[in-house]
Parts: C-alpha cells; structure tokens; sequence
C-alpha cells in the first residue's frame, strides 16, 4: 500500500514544478514525501517477500469501514460543527474500530489529541478552520 500510494504521490506531483535544492517548486516537497514512502513500500514488500511467516487469514473490513467513516465524518462537520467538536469525534468514532477501549480511556485520548491537534493546525500553523460550531460563536 505504501508502495502503491508513494508511486502515485510522485506521479501527481510530477505535474508541478520541481525546482531545485535550493530554490524548491511546489512539487518539490510532495515529490520527497511521497519518494520516501515508496522506498520504505518497497523494503517492507522486500522483506515480507523474504521472510517466512503465517499467512494472512481472512479480512477485517469493520475496523476500515470505521475509520473511513470517522474520516467523512470529520470531513462533513468540520465546518458546521469546528474543530474541536469534529475532532473530538474523530477520535471517538475511530477508537470504536477495535475492542478493548474502556469509554474513560477513548474520552481521554479524544480530548488529548483534539488539544494538540488544535494547537499544532490552528494556533502552530494557522489553518484557517472555525474552532468551535456557528452557534457558540
């Protein structure tokens, strides 16, 4: 997967000028990424095609159906809702896609990461995101 996802990155970057060391275009730093990815696709493929091991049994799709619905969630109230509502629910509706999550502790880590996720994007870099719903402002 990271191997697939690196390739296109560089694919989709290609499009934008690159630029050089010192003078770095837009597509410059996703290039890096996303080059970075696909080599460590490319040694974790490497070394599970080397590596003796169980097979893989069956698929999970519940914990994926979870956390891409947390996603669409976050991506839908983020607006309407803010930040730190959306996050925090985030994080709810994500930690749901395993067992073994006491509500105590899925509450906590909700609240800790919404803190710091806003203090990085909102406060750190400035993203332009209501922080609280349209009816509390």
């Amino acid at each position: 997967m990271f191997l697939v996802c690196g390739l296109i990155g560089i694919w989709g970057s290609s499009f934008y000028p690159m630029g050089t060391a010192l003078q770095m275009g837009p597509g410059y730093f996703p290039a890096l990424v996303f080059g970075v990815m696909a080599a460590l696709g490319a040694v974790i493929l490497a070394k599970g095609l080397v590596t003796a091991g169980p097979g893989i049994e069956g698929r999970s799709w519940r914990p994926v159906a979870v956390i891409l619905g947390a996603l669409t969630v976050f991506a839908l109230a983020a607006t309407p809702l803010g930040f730190v509502v959306s996050s925090a629910g985030l994080v709810l509706i994500a930690t749901a896609a395993t067992d073994g999550h006491s509500l105590t502790s899925r509450l906590t880590l909700a609240g800790v990461l919404t803190a710091f996720c806003w203090a990085l994007f909102v406060l750190g870099l400035g993203v332009l995101i209501p922080t609280w719903p349209w009816f509390l402002q």
